[in-house]
């Protein structure tokens, strides 16, 4: 019996707690993303803009721009990247599920 084809994409993992981070990043690599992380919206808002990414996956509740403002900036200016909310409590097999429908229509 074989699991659901491997993901093979560069995500950007962000969450402030370090824990779901972890969990997050650990998910999407057993998937078999290649995965970046960062913990703030600022810091995604960078590596959006200086990395090549094909999935975003934020945590809504970031310390300075909540993850709909992130998304909200990257729609208007920023590179076409498609975003999966990591909302609490955090649920893995939707946030994955949910990359895998993203980058296998994107």
């Amino acid at each position: 019996m074989t699991g659901p084809a491997r993901i093979s994409a560069r995500a950007l993992v962000v969450a402030s707690d370090p824990h779901s981070r972890d969990l997050l990043t650990l998910s999407l690599r057993l998937a078999g993303c290649d995965v970046a992380t960062a913990r703030s919206g600022v810091e995604a808002l960078n590596a959006a803009w200086s990395q090549r990414l094909d999935l975003l996956v934020l945590d809504p509740d970031l310390p300075d721009l909540d993850g709909h403002e992130v998304a909200r900036i990257l729609r208007r200016d920023g590179p076409d990247i498609p975003v999966v909310f990591a909302a609490r409590p955090l649920r893995l097999e939707a946030v994955v599920g949910e990359a895998r429908l993203h980058l296998t229509t994107w």
